[in-house]
């Protein structure tokens, strides 16, 4: 069975994005400060120039946390990414 067009253009997104930030997010969300993340990213990077996903860690099942994942182009934009956001504690995996 082939994988749905959609699932092929993501793969190939994030492959042109290969670093990655982390931005664990709590209970009641991240409210403002997502639009601040995507801001960030839009200026910085342009339109297309950076990918968002999340994930679910999934270690603990009664608490899963979950986290947005942002990729970019270079090591370089990652790591300015998450110094800009280091209060949230964004880090670079």
């Amino acid at each position: 069975m082939s994988k749905p067009r959609g699932a092929i253009e993501h793969r190939q997104k994030l492959a042109k994005h290969p670093h990655a930030v982390e931005i664990r997010i709590p209970p009641a969300g991240l409210g403002q400060a997502m639009g601040e993340l995507h801001a960030w990213a839009l200026k910085r990077c342009g339109p297309g120039g950076y990918a968002d996903t999340s994930r679910l860690d999934r270690d603990d099942q009664r608490n899963p946390i979950e986290f947005a994942v942002f990729h970019f182009p270079t090591a370089e934009i990652a790591r300015d990414f998450a110094a800009a956001f280091d209060q949230i504690r964004a880090r670079v995996v």
